[in-house]
């Protein structure tokens, strides 16, 4: 009789039914939640189970309500509440924690048993800024998998740190309706984001400012985004070169659905940020098959200089972008003969299908290959006892958890120490007393010589094994009882 379950239903991981925990920094309606969003519709696609919390609120919460998952706010992790914390954790098959700003999780989670998915959106600025109190991403801990958002950030990692780090491109759900671009007298241009220095609206200025009036006359420069939070300094030169007259139209914030619909209406998308690792408006644009002038820091300039689309410029260089504002202007035709590239850009890397297929692979993955726990089940399939002994002793120096008591349960009930055995399961039901591997274990102690204990710690499990998924465990379980049953 088997006495460990654990090491069949790993042999091939399956999403469905497995308890993710999901971290953010926020739930606002801006780039990094927007795609975590996306990520948490794959994963709950695959079958998975999910819980999330945030450090702070925002209305993206209505969308974890409509979706009925359930979340809190917890504003820090470190201090008394750390340890209880990453107990909490341990009882999640996976953790996906997302930005940089999370950066303490990782610190009470590295070197612990649950695997860790880091997807990080950031860019250079926030890296050097948060340089203190950053883990060391050399040593970061066999658990922790790091994502970048994009490969302008997967090139921080490889700079700063010598280490090479996968990319996870955010996906977007394309509108089923055909894109339709509205033909007007006049160029129209937009920018859309937070007014800030990093978006670098002031630099569009002064480039818009740089520009001959024969192209002004035939031009109008939209510029859209939140008036609630902004850089005031940033906005006042928008507003003052409006007031100068320049072709200048300031909008409202607009929803993701108006939005994409207001892109239709536009002849091309200039992203002048300072830094912006890939820019969700661009490639909404370039969903929309639009045109994009971007500067040459924006993570979305690699993609469009690969399929050689669109117009790229100097980071900061006001003189280039307005340069390739002109270019546009002059060869508008050439540009918007570029759909179809623009088009294969986003269903290469941003489609909602390629995205989720990389989601499940990322999953799958993830959980197979956590540290030393899946290499000592891997000994144990392959009947290499003494280098799964060897291995499972370097678990004994991270935090415990029932997972980790039933594998070394196990081990010592073949090597023939059944006190240490007793001793592991035991300890285990401390940390989870739900645990049926646990209680089964149990019955197997107690068989050889108390029948009436094994039979009742065998039905203990088999109540606690009610997953539809783990059949096969119950069975087993069922099995074990009959035998016993039998025997009397």
């Amino acid at each position: 009789m088997n006495a460990f379950l654990d090491v069949r239903r790993y042999a091939m991981i399956d999403i469905r039914g497995k308890k993710i925990l999901i971290i953010t920094h926020q739930l606002s309606e801006t780039g990094a939640p927007f795609a975590l969003l996306e990520f948490m519709e794959a994963a709950i696609y695959q079958g998975a189970d999910l819980q999330v919390i945030s450090m702070s609120d925002g209305v993206l919460s209505e969308e974890l309500k409509k979706r009925n998952i359930p979340y809190l706010i917890k504003s820090q992790f470190m201090g008394e509440e750390g340890k209880e914390f990453v107990k909490r954790t341990q009882q999640f098959d996976l953790v996906v924690v997302n930005t940089l700003l999370t950066y303490e999780v990782i610190h009470l989670l590295k070197n612990t048993f649950v695997p860790v998915i880091w997807w990080i959106h950031e860019g250079e600025n926030y890296f050097n800024y948060f340089k203190d109190v950053l883990p060391d991403f050399k040593n970061i801990g066999d658990n922790i998998f790091i994502y970048a958002v994009s490969p302008l950030v997967a090139q921080i990692f490889q700079k700063q740190f010598d280490i090479d780090v996968e990319i996870l491109s955010f996906g977007i759900t394309e509108e089923v309706r055909e894109t339709s671009f509205v033909k007007h007298d006049k160029i129209k241009f937009l920018t859309a984001g937070t007014y800030s220095y990093l978006k670098g609206q002031d630099i569009l200025i002064e480039a818009i400012q740089d520009l001959d009036k024969e192209i002004l006359n035939q031009c109008e420069f939209h510029f859209c985004g939140s008036e609630d939070v902004k850089d005031e300094e940033i906005f006042n030169k928008i507003t003052e070169a409006a007031k100068q007259n320049y072709p200048i139209e300031i909008l409202p914030f607009m929803k993701k659905q108006e939005f994409l619909q207001y892109l239709e209406t536009m002849d091309c998308l200039i992203v002048p940020s300072r830094l912006d690792t890939v820019s969700s408006v661009a490639v909404e644009m370039l969903m929309k098959e639009g045109v994009c002038i971007c500067s040459d820091t924006c993570g979305i300039s690699s993609y469009m200089e690969k399929q050689k689309i669109g117009l790229i410029f100097k980071n900061e260089n006001v003189k280039d972008l307005a340069d390739k504002i002109k270019e546009f202007y002059l060869k508008k035709e050439f540009y918007e003969g570029q759909r179809a590239g623009a088009k294969k850009v986003f269903q290469t890397y941003f489609s909602i299908d390629v995205f989720y297929k990389k989601v499940k692979h990322i999953l799958e993955t993830t959980l197979a290959m956590n540290q030393n726990y899946y290499k000592t089940l891997e000994c144990i399939n392959q009947d290499r006892w003494d280098e799964a002994l060897t291995t499972a002793v370097f678990m004994l120096e991270r935090p415990f958890c029932d997972k980790v008591a039933v594998l070394l349960a196990y081990i010592n009930f073949y090597f023939g120490d059944k006190d240490s055995a007793l001793s592991m399961i035991q300890r285990g039901m401390e940390y989870n007393h739900k645990n049926y591997e646990l209680y089964f274990m149990l019955g197997n102690y107690y068989r050889p010589f108390d029948t009436d204990k094994a039979l009742f710690y065998y039905k203990q499990a088999y109540c606690l094994c009610e997953d539809v998924m783990l059949a096969e465990d119950r069975l087993l379980i069922w099995e074990a009882i009959e035998q016993i049953g039998s025997a009397e």
